[in-house]
C-alpha cells in the first residue's frame, strides 16, 4: 500500500533551484529545501519568479498575493518564507519560532558574512564549484572596515580548502598564501608550504 503525501497538486513545470542544481515539483519539496538549507535562503529564491511559479503551477493564488505583498514591503526574508510553511502546516508553532529566530539572526549579518556562511555550507555539502564562486564574489568586493581583516583571511583559507578538494592545488596554494599575508600565522604558512609539493617538482 502506498500513500500520496502531497497536500496540493504537483507542478508540470518544476521550479529550478540554482544553489543546489535541482528541480522541485511541490510545495512540500519547497518547504523541505527551505528548512534544511537555511544558509542558502537569499534573493535567488526570495523573488517574483517563485511567486509566479506557486500561482501558476500549484494554483496557490492566495499565497502568491501574500508573498508578492511581502516583496513589495521589503520586510526581510522571514516575512516571505514563513507564509510558505504556514500554507501546509509544515512546522509546529515551536518550529516556526525557532526557524524565524535563525532567519532573524542571519538577516542582521553583513552581506559578506551571510555570503560566507552560504559558501561554507556549500563546501560542507560537497558543492565546491558553487562555493568557490561565492568566495570570489566576497573577495572581489571586500571592505575590511565592515567585517575586519581576519574575516577575509578566513575567506581566503576556506577558498583554498575548496580548491584543494577539487585538486586545484596551485590555486589553493595561492589562496593560502593570501590568507597568510593577512594573518602572518605559522598555521597558515604551514598550509601554504604543505600545498606546494602537490603541484611543484621536487627540484622546485
Amino acid at each position: 500500500m502506498s500513500f500520496d503525501l502531497c497536500q496540493v497538486k504537483q507542478a508540470e513545470r518544476p521550479y529550478y533551484i540554482e544553489a543546489i542544481g535541482t528541480f522541485i515539483y511541490s510545495i512540500e519539496e519547497l518547504c523541505f529545501y527551505l528548512y534544511d538549507n537555511i544558509y542558502l535562503v537569499d534573493q535567488s529564491i526570495v523573488n517574483e519568479e517563485l511567486c509566479v511559479w506557486l500561482r501558476d503551477e500549484l494554483e496557490l493564488k492566495r499565497l502568491y498575493r501574500q508573498l508578492t505583498e511581502q516583496l513589495q514591503r521589503e520586510e526581510g526574508v522571514a516575512g516571505f518564507i514563513l507564509p510558505i510553511f504556514r500554507e501546509i502546516g509544515y512546522l509546529s508553532a515551536a518550529g516556526m519560532r525557532e526557524y524565524a529566530e535563525k532567519l532573524g539572526k542571519l538577516d542582521v549579518q553583513p552581506a559578506d558574512t551571510k555570503q560566507k556562511l552560504k559558501a561554507d555550507y556549500l563546501v560542507r555539502g560537497g558543492m565546491y564549484e558553487s562555493a568557490i564562486s561565492e568566495y570570489w564574489q566576497i573577495l572581489d568586493r571586500q571592505s575590511p572596515a565592515l567585517v575586519g581583516t581576519p574575516f577575509y583571511a578566513s575567506v581566503w583559507n576556506n577558498l583554498g580548502c575548496a580548491q584543494a578538494r577539487m585538486f586545484r592545488f596551485e590555486e589553493a596554494a595561492d589562496s593560502f598564501y593570501n590568507a597568510w599575508k593577512l594573518t602572518r600565522t605559522k598555521e597558515m604558512l604551514r598550509k601554504y608550504v604543505s600545498a606546494l609539493p602537490l603541484f611543484m617538482k621536487p627540484e622546485q
